[in-house]
């Protein structure tokens, strides 16, 4: 990791003027990711709450709840400027380009083992996002019209392998384990696509966000939708769904055009905000007890945990300071 003072921009961005900066950055991406580490710390610390509705837990299997779109929205973020970021990276050098990108990738997979092992798993959803970026480094250059059919095809091949033998070890494993990551791959490759069709052609993007959905529908009517198998129909799904809650966010940014919010700043820090919010987990859990607690607890927690990570956010944004990967 790397400590840059810079405001909100893209990662691993360097030192610039704020004016500059200003515009530069596009505040719906901080403010969409914001809003999706502000769900994450929500859900995360609530899933041993009692007394809390069904629909802010996952799924225990086949569902679908708000807590299951969390990570989804994390991959569409990192879509939106997956390509933008790597073209940029391959007009300087291309051999660093790749090795910038896998670098990346590889380290939230080193992090996540970490982190996982220190929870007792062998799998979490930084090494699911890891994989997934490695595995869109392997297409991105390819059009968004082929990334699309790439990226419905490994969906495809996935479903099949999964019906036939693979189910037992993606359920055994969290977000689907090494096998499930193929499927997070290929979500984070349709999100590439969608996102390139964003920025050049709106009227292309909304045709294919059409069909993403259209599939989305079709495919929930015989494929069960599960977080848990990471199934095809889960994907398209949450790709529809974060294409429509990104496209909520940028009406929002337009509207307060250069203002930013609790959320932009959420946003601007977003790994910091991850492992923070791990941190202080452990900590409150210690002190309450690491099983279910009463919904008055768990309210009391969340609340602390939620204003600990705002005061840090709005700090570091004053500070003009970024932690990148």
């Amino acid at each position: 990791m790397e400590m840059i003072p810079v405001q909100c921009g893209a990662w691993g961005a360097r030192p610039v003027k704020t004016q500059n900066l200003q515009k530069q950055r596009d505040l719906s991406i901080d403010r969409y990711r914001g809003l999706a580490i502000f769900l994450m710390v929500i859900v995360n610390d609530i899933a041993t709450v009692n007394g809390v509705p069904w629909w802010l837990k996952h799924a225990q299997d086949i569902g679908f709840t708000l807590a299951d779109i969390v990570a989804p929205m994390f991959i569409f973020a990192i879509g939106l400027t997956y390509q933008v970021s790597f073209e940029k990276k391959l007009k300087k050098n291309k051999k660093d380009a790749y090795f910038d990108t896998a670098r990346r990738y590889l380290a939230f997979i080193g992090i996540g083992a970490v982190l996982s092992a220190g929870e007792g798993k062998v799998w979490g959803v930084l090494e699911a996002i890891g994989v997934a970026g490695l595995l869109a480094m392997a297409v991105i250059r390819l059009g968004p019209v082929a990334r699309l059919l790439v990226g419905g095809g490994m969906l495809a091949v996935y479903q099949i392998v999964l019906d036939t033998y693979a189910l037992d070890q993606v359920l055994g494993n969290s977000h689907g384990g090494l096998i499930g990551s193929v499927s997070w791959g290929a979500m984070l490759i349709l999100c590439t696509a969608l996102a390139q069709f964003w920025h050049s052609n709106q009227k292309k993007f909304f045709i294919a966000l059409g069909i993403v959905s259209a599939a989305a529908a079709g495919s929930a009517c015989f494929i069960p939708v599960s977080k848990n198998r990471v199934s095809l129909s889960y994907v398209l799904i949450c790709v529809a769904a974060c294409s429509l809650l990104y496209i909520l966010a940028k009406i929002l940014s337009n509207r307060l055009q250069k203002k930013t919010d609790i959320l932009c700043f959420w946003g601007e820090n977003a790994i910091t905000m991850y492992l923070l919010h791990l941190v202080l987990m452990g900590i409150m859990r210690t002190v309450t007890g690491f099983g279910d607690v009463a919904l008055s607890v768990g309210m009391v927690r969340v609340a602390l945990l939620v204003g600990i990570l705002t005061a840090v956010a709005i700090l570091m944004h004053r500070k003009n300071i970024r932690i990148a990967v």
